[in-house]
């Protein structure tokens, strides 16, 4: 009798430890899928979103802190086409909203009338770009910022009287020769 029971409970025993052994089997390769599948989703959202947005995601807080690249490319987006950017930010794309937008171009003394277009608010990320490499730390004030900016046009329209000049004096060269 007491032997029976003991190898029909030791035998019960060892089917269970089969069982969950295949089981833990099978989740094993579920979490391995699903792993992969993160790796792939997390690949295509890399390609489509910046680092900035996918943290915003991720992030169970209401206000995120942007970063001043998301910032400056939204500010082009939105430059663009304001309704198409409510819409993209009211249907939960993840972007700053106008409001932080707003902010951050009183932060940042940018002109609203002057830089309407979209190539003008391309110097915005120029300014974002030149803080972060000559100033990472913020040292440098927005109107050194824009000197340095009136330095670089006048520089950029000399050249280019100097490429006028020179495409002058080749065309009267070649006039003489003829």
């Amino acid at each position: 009798g007491l032997c029976k029971k003991l190898e029909k409970w030791k035998r019960l025993n060892i089917e269970k430890d089969i069982r969950y052994a295949n089981r833990l089997s099978r989740l094993n390769v579920r979490l391995k899928n699903k792993t992969q599948e993160c790796k792939n989703l997390e690949e295509k959202l890399n390609s489509i979103f910046t680092s900035g947005q996918i943290n915003k995601m991720k992030s169970l807080k209401l206000n995120y802190q942007w970063d001043e690249e998301d910032i400056a490319k939204s500010l082009i987006l939105y430059r663009s086409s304001g309704k198409t950017y409510k819409l993209l930010y009211d249907n939960g794309f993840p972007m700053p909203s106008v409001r932080t937008l707003q902010r951050w171009i009183w932060n940042n003394k940018i002109d609203p009338k002057k830089d309407v277009n979209i190539t003008a608010t391309k110097n915005v990320i120029d300014i974002v770009e030149r803080k972060n490499i000559i100033d990472p730390l913020n040292i440098i004030n927005t109107e050194n910022i824009n000197e340095t900016e009136n330095i670089i046009a006048t520089e950029n329209l000399i050249e280019t009287e100097h490429l006028i000049e020179t495409e002058n004096i080749t065309e009267t060269e070649n006039l003489i020769e003829t």
